[in-house]
């Protein structure tokens, strides 16, 4: 069935507590569009209560269950728009506006005009008692529907504007009672795919979905990112693989998600498309990815970002970024060679690390460290990759200890590791240090 018109309280304490049990517990569980009593027919909205043939204790045994686990439980609204006989269609028709339009979308829906107190009144209301009933932590909203032609017809040549005016105030009204009476509480802001990212509601809002286009096409998607590292850094990403392994094509067929498409997905927040019944090597998969990616997604948002390549949303290119944390002077970079790329050697050139220090590069996936001078990662170091294959690297200064005279603890704390972490990596260091040093000296 469409979006979630088939969820019940069944299925999905049944996903939840499977993918606890095998040790991939979500950061959080969404539940999108099908959940009021809908007949299967998602996008018949407006009736903002919850379905009780499915869901007969309501949501709530979802929601404690996700607090138990510390998994956010996100729930998907759209208010705005209101399908002909639901609930509010048939008991406030006052609130409604219509328009003249052809398309048979237009005929069936409404827009609800937030351009009415008593309007924005009921509908803050609404959606807080099911928030608070059944301990939604992120609150999703979306709009699939161009409020224009609404707005235009309920418009005065006096007034041009006005009704439009009104209703965005209204809508931010709505959002910020609600964070108000939420304290936590997180907004998601869809809107039918990223369409209305604009700067007022960024200010109250996470965009988890920023696109409907291109979730499993990998250089589109890289395009997509670098756009969005630049503009809004806390967004999400699918690991939907539509690359045809025989023809290295991207079609619109599903594929299960391989490393590379975990790669491909590398941004603050990540949904992973395994089923929680997949077999043993796929969640081995997840479990490894997901654990890199873990240690790479804070560099996102408290690190400076590098774009290191042009990206031409090509599958012959290869597709680089750096993130450098200024304060604590390390970071992580990621070189992804497409599919179909002829080059096999990328040169790999940091920004904002010191020529005279020393690093520690990790490759995360083999776990091998290297030391480098900090010129060298300036100048230039070759990575070899095949096509269809990534390299993700953590890197981290090593003069603290030995120049600056800080005791491991105070390390710990720089970088955020336990003083045995510091203590290994030192040890690490020194044995790197002492075969590059007897490597010069045989040398001469």
């Amino acid at each position: 069935m469409p979006e979630f018109t088939g969820a019940n309280e069944q299925n999905q304490m049944r996903g939840l507590d499977s993918y606890i049990e095998k040790n991939l517990t979500p950061d959080i569980w969404w539940i999108d569009a099908g959940w009021y009593p809908c007949k299967g027919e998602w996008h018949k909205t407006g009736t903002w209560k919850i379905d009780s043939e499915r869901f007969p204790r309501g949501l709530l045994p979802i929601g404690e269950k996700c607090a138990e686990h510390n998994t956010r439980f996100l729930l998907w609204f759209e208010p705005e728009r209101v399908f002909e006989n639901s609930d509010i269609a048939k008991k406030h028709p006052e609130w409604l506006l219509k328009c003249d339009e052809p398309d048979e979308w237009y005929k069936k829906n409404a827009l609800l005009n937030l351009a009415i107190p008593e309007c924005v009144d009921f509908i803050t209301d609404t959606v807080d008692a099911i928030i608070k009933e059944n301990h939604v932590t992120i609150y999703r909203q979306d709009f699939n529907f161009d409020p224009a032609p609404c707005w235009d017809e309920a418009e005065t040549e006096d007034r041009i504007g006005a009704v439009e005016n009104l209703h965005v105030q209204g809508y931010l009204r709505y959002w910020d009672e609600l964070l108000r009476r939420n304290p936590g509480l997180v907004i998601d802001s869809c809107s039918s795919g990223g369409r209305r990212n604009d700067l007022e509601t960024m200010r109250r809002a996470v965009t988890l979905h920023y696109t409907d286009i291109g979730y499993g096409n990998h250089p589109r998607k890289q395009k997509q990112h670098r756009l969005m590292f630049e503009w809004i850094p806390y967004f999400r990403a699918h690991n939907m693989n539509w690359l045809d392994p025989e023809t290295c094509e991207y079609g619109s067929n599903w594929f299960a998600p391989d490393s590379f498409a975990y790669y491909s997905a590398f941004v603050p927040a990540i949904t992973d498309m395994t089923p929680h019944n997949a077999g043993e090597k796929d969640l081995d998969l997840a479990h490894k990815m997901i654990g890199i990616w873990k240690q790479v997604a804070p560099f996102m948002l408290s690190g400076d970002y590098y774009p290191l390549t042009v990206c031409r949303k090509s599958s012959e290119d290869f597709y680089a970024m750096q993130f450098h944390d200024e304060i604590s002077e390390r970071g992580f970079f990621q070189i992804l060679s497409n599919a179909r790329n002829p080059e096999r050697h990328f040169i790999l050139r940091l920004h904002a690390v010191d020529p005279s220090s020393s690093y520690l590069v990790t490759d995360l996936y083999t776990g091998k460290t290297l030391l480098f001078k900090g010129k060298q990662l300036i100048d230039g170091v070759e990575y070899e990759l095949d096509a269809k294959s990534a390299i993700v690297c953590v890197y981290q200064v090593v003069y603290l200890y030995y120049f600056e005279d800080y005791p491991a603890d105070k390390i710990g704390k720089i970088l955020n590791k336990n003083v045995n972490t510091v203590y290994t990596l030192l040890a690490r260091a020194r044995t790197l240090l002492k075969e590059k040093l007897e490597g010069e000296e045989n040398a001469k």
